[in-house]
């Protein structure tokens, strides 16, 4: 196994360990909200935006980003259920696609950090939500993998991180 592979190997448990003892340092030390945020932004500073830089570099960070003449993907509606659905609540549906069965799961896992500050107290607890959030990343896969890029996907993904912190506020 090379260097390469090594690194990748070990970044989604790092990711994990990292944020989940950020966001639980951060509770010990703030308010839930501001502890929420301050989680989000060392994720999203940190692991959004400085290690894929030092992976990829940043033509190849700013050409994922790329905006695309079909930005919902083909179909179309399937890509707006896929982006929208998230947003305001939904997680009831499922793809088969080749190549982000794994990551998802990962996504799911690391969705475990946040709720350090802010337990889901749906029901199933933080485990049915982290399950949920599996479902998410399969939608999003797929609206990425049928685009080639990952704007609207990141733009939705931010807006649901902000309706968490919003309700840390209410």
């Amino acid at each position: 196994m090379n260097f390469s592979a090594i690194v990748l190997f070990l970044l989604p448990p790092t990711l994990i360990a990292t944020t989940y003892a950020i966001f639980q340092r951060a509770a010990r030390c703030w308010s839930q909200g501001r502890s929420y945020l301050l989680g989000f932004l060392f994720y999203w500073i940190i692991w959004c935006l400085i290690v894929p830089l030092l992976l990829i570099g940043s033509p190849k960070l700013i050409e994922v980003f790329q905006d695309v003449p079909n930005r919902l993907g083909d179909p179309a509606w399937l890509g707006f259920i896929c982006l929208v659905l998230p947003v305001i609540g939904g997680y009831a549906y499922f793809f088969h696609l080749p190549g982000v069965i794994d990551p998802a799961i990962g996504f799911g896992l690391w969705h475990l950090s946040p709720q350090a500050i802010v337990p889901h107290t749906g029901g199933g607890g933080k485990y049915a939500y982290a399950v949920s959030v599996i479902f998410l990343r399969l939608a999003y896969g797929w609206v990425a993998m049928s685009t080639g890029s990952i704007l609207c996907v990141s733009l939705s993904h931010v807006l649901m991180d902000l309706t968490g912190w919003v309700a840390t506020r209410i």
